[in-house]
């Protein structure tokens, strides 16, 4: 699993410019404990996708159906979020790069900080 802070730090490094600590309040905090349902498992691996639908509902300032957002970052297409392993380095940054596009149609950049392997035109941090 990612640790809630890598994925910060993602967006963090997307150069969006809400970066305000003054919006602390104001981002969803919709947990993976909310997301119920034998297919998603109950939500116990769903950290990375949930808490990115968190920064993504705020960033969008959106109404979207967050726990639809959820399966969506979740899915195959996207994360490719395990209900044994949860969601790999190479699955959030994945998911994040593309939902990214389709919400804003393009950002600066995405860069990755860590050992574990990861695409490589994902940039990683020195």
């Amino acid at each position: 699993m990612i640790p809630i802070k890598a994925f910060i730090f993602c967006l963090l490094l997307m150069n969006f410019s809400y970066g305000e600590v003054r919006y602390i309040n104001d981002i969803p905090d919709y947990t993976q404990t909310d997301v119920k349902g034998k297919k998603s498992g109950n939500g116990l691996q769903y950290c990375a996708p949930v808490s990115v639908s968190n920064s993504l509902v705020w960033l969008t300032k959106s109404k979207h159906n967050q726990l639809e957002l959820i399966h969506k970052l979740a899915s195959k297409e996207y994360m490719n979020t395990s209900l044994i392993n949860g969601t790999g380095t190479t699955g959030v940054l994945r998911g994040v790069d593309k939902i990214s596009k389709q919400l804003f149609g393009k950002y600066k950049e995405l860069k990755y900080e860590g050992w574990r392997q990861h695409p490589k035109r994902i940039l990683k941090r020195n």
